[in-house]
């Protein structure tokens, strides 16, 4: 018996790792797996123009706050809170604070997750 230790991987890839190697416990833990959050549209329209949205922020004052990247440059997205609109830039505090600047940074700087599929010893891909 085989026995393939599979992590870091997203729910729709575990799913085709167990039943290419016939793991059928990993679809267990695929469909338990939380779902992706859904951006709003306007998100997905600034994906479309190249933009790399890297999660949602916290932030102050009714705006919701997405850490993005246009290449290799970090970038705050404040949307409006009708989600109609978008606003590019910092939000700061009366002292000056920028109020997304640690989270920018967190999101920016955070490892991508690694694939790692280990195999008993002895016991090879068939």
């Amino acid at each position: 018996m085989r026995l393939i230790v599979l992590t870091y991987l997203r729910p729709a890839l575990m799913l085709f790792a167990a039943l290419l190697f016939g793991f059928a416990p990993q679809i267990a833990a695929a469909e338990d797996s939380p779902q992706p959050k859904e951006y709003p549209r306007i998100l997905k329209a600034i994906e479309q123009q190249g933009l790399t949205i890297l999660g949602e922020m916290k932030v102050p004052g009714g705006l919701r706050a997405f850490a993005a990247k246009a290449g290799a440059q970090p970038l705050t997205i404040y949307l409006t809170p009708d989600g109609e609109h978008v606003v590019v830039g910092t939000l700061v505090d009366e002292a000056g604070q920028d109020m997304a600047e640690a989270q920018l940074k967190e999101m920016v700087e955070a490892p991508i997750p690694e694939v790692r599929v280990s195999v008993i010893r002895g016991q090879g891909f068939h």
